[in-house]
């Protein structure tokens, strides 16, 4: 039980701290102080997205597994 409010409370967080992120993307233009495109964008390695898809994947599979073992305890 104290696990499964663990993962709530870290999923709660990281929910609020990705809708922070969103309220602030949403409120930048090309024309906000500070932007400016980085040197070597063009030449990005779309490798990395495929690592981190496939990490996220097993991360899930893995929460979902455990669901099973939460809902017997309570």
């Amino acid at each position: 039980m104290q696990q499964s409010l663990s993962e709530l409370a870290n999923d709660a967080a990281a929910k609020q701290a990705a809708l922070g992120i969103d309220r602030t993307a949403h409120k930048l233009r090309n024309t906000s102080r500070g932007l400016e495109f980085q040197d070597g964008i063009e030449h990005f390695d779309n490798t990395s997205v495929a690592a981190l898809q496939e990490c996220k994947r097993d991360r899930v599979n893995t929460k979902l597994d455990r669901i099973p073992v939460i809902i017997q305890r309570i």
